[in-house]
């Protein structure tokens, strides 16, 4: 059976557990402390990843209802929001974060968002089924739709939501960062991925 579902979303960018902050409505879910949210990427030296010191955000919960089953999902969220500080950004080099930072253009434009405009789920039983958003993806400055295929499991009385999508950072008008007087070049994809804990 697959379910159509329909919220306002905003998000998906970079995580990790430290500094999370998660605001959730009465009754809502809460983000785990040991949900994370990454970018891996590719130079012509090495490879990287960055990741954010904190998320900020959201969840908006049906009143009353607090079933993680996969397939009672519309019952229980009605809609999320998250954002990132692009300052944030930590990419385990100094001089790598300044350059990703300024490519990401933080100083006018200081978050990226993701806002859904509906996600469809398919359950395959009561604990895990497959999970499709749809949304709008912003980042320095610049708008894109953006789908992103994901897999949701119910463990431990918690709701896990696990994915990935690459994106092209000059899609958004973001030139990729040039370092070391031109000998190290960051390649145009870069991967999101996320294993995100949710939790009445």
């Amino acid at each position: 059976m697959r379910t159509r579902l329909f919220g306002r979303l905003a998000l998906l960018a970079i995580a990790v557990p430290a500094g999370i902050a998660w605001t959730a409505d009465r009754a809502g879910l809460s983000l785990q402390p040991d949900s994370k949210l990454w970018v891996q990427g590719t130079s012509s030296v090495r490879s990287y990843t960055c990741r954010a010191a904190r998320v900020d955000g959201s969840v908006a919960s049906q009143p009353g209802s607090t079933s993680l089953a996969i397939g009672d999902l519309e019952n229980t969220v009605k809609g999320a929001e998250i954002s990132v500080s692009v300052a944030g950004m930590e990419c385990g080099n100094a001089t790598m974060n300044a350059h990703m930072r300024k490519a990401l253009k933080g100083d006018t434009s200081p978050r990226i968002t993701y806002r859904i405009t509906s996600y469809d789920v398919t359950p395959a039983g009561e604990a895990e089924g497959t999970v499709k958003l749809n949304g709008v993806l912003s980042i320095a400055g610049t708008e894109k739709p953006v789908s992103i295929d994901a897999t949701a499991t119910t463990e431990l009385g918690r709701l896990r939501v696990r994915g990935s999508k690459q994106i092209r950072m000059t899609e958004f008008g973001v030139q990729p960062p040039t370092l070391m007087m031109g000998t190290m070049k960051v390649h145009d994809p870069v991967t999101v991925r996320f294993d995100v804990l949710l939790k009445p």
